[in-house]
């Protein structure tokens, strides 16, 4: 046999160019494929687990997608390898949740395939400079801010970011949506009542609202001044199904999303907010019981 320096050199490697190694198992020198020893690699990429990593996941390859997703201007979303089928986090409980770590403090780093994914659920987030500790912050966002981050999957091609601000500004809310493609930017809704006053959020079952209550009898029940209800519009509700008809009628919206119903400081006035997923349109108006009982239309903004 030649010396291994004997041998010359190739520079341009295929799949079926064949290398000698030691078979550990067998004790014996054997021949192996290129293409083997690269599908050898791969599989440590994968899914191979590096403690000493930073990161939220610590195999190599979803690392290194987390830290570009950090480091970039999000354009698209961040789909990371996650087999997790755990129900989101409600009670916003551990460390990571608190300081935004969850989502590695970037507010559009998400889990497109993956509904219950860990990335997806609900966190809080808090930062003296937000801009310079968090990913994809809305420009109108303070840089000193506080609030949660929600994320509404409704398929792959439909997923809503929630953000709502705890402070500087209790209730105002951001929303960005993504289309499958791409994000479609960062819209903002601004609280309409007196910060100096108490701000209410009531659930559906909290209220007793049943399946079959009109909008009538949904404000009857959201009595508080400056409170607010969210409810989920489908055909499933008699309330839903009134909000779809109406929107159908006037902009020609097939709704899918959510209703914010919000009673004002002044006790007499109910804001209506829809929030449509699909190109995340928004549409509001007015009840008041000012001078008689009167309704408004539904406008766009």
């Amino acid at each position: 046999m030649s010396k291994w320096s004997d041998y010359t050199i190739k520079e341009a490697l295929k799949d079926n160019d064949e290398v000698l190694l030691l078979d550990t198992d067998g004790n014996a020198n054997k021949r192996t494929f290129m293409s083997a020893i690269w599908n050898y690699i791969l599989g440590k990429l994968a899914n191979a687990v590096i403690e000493k990593l930073e990161t939220i996941d610590k195999t190599a390859i979803c690392a290194i997608n987390e830290l570009q997703a950090q480091n970039e201007e999000i354009t698209s979303t961040v789909n990371i390898v996650d087999s997790s089928s755990k129900q989101r986090d409600k009670e916003f409980t551990t460390t990571d949740d608190l300081v935004g770590n969850s989502f590695g403090k970037n507010f559009l780093y998400i889990h497109t395939d993956t509904k219950n994914s860990d990335l997806n659920r609900n966190s809080y987030w808090s930062s003296d400079n937000v801009r310079t500790d968090f990913v994809s912050v809305p420009d109108t966002m303070p840089n000193k801010a506080s609030g949660t981050r929600e994320v509404f999957w409704k398929d792959t091609n439909s997923i809503l970011v929630k953000i709502t601000e705890a402070s500087p500004v209790s209730g105002r809310e951001y929303y960005n949506h993504y289309n499958g493609t791409t994000w479609e930017g960062w819209k903002v809704v601004e609280p309409s009542y007196n910060g100096n006053n108490a701000f209410r959020v009531y659930t559906a079952s909290g209220l007793g609202i049943e399946s079959t209550d009109d909008l009538v009898a949904i404000i009857s029940k959201v009595q508080d001044y400056n409170s607010e209800l969210v409810l989920w519009i489908n055909n499933d509700t008699t309330y839903g199904q009134k909000v779809r008809e109406e929107l159908k009628t006037t902009f020609n919206a097939e709704f899918y999303g959510y209703l914010t119903i919000r009673r004002m400081v002044d006790g007499k006035s109910v804001q209506f907010t829809a929030v449509h997923f699909d190109g995340l349109r928004a549409y509001m108006k007015m009840y008041t019981t000012v001078n008689g009982e009167k309704w408004g239309e539904w406008r766009e903004f």
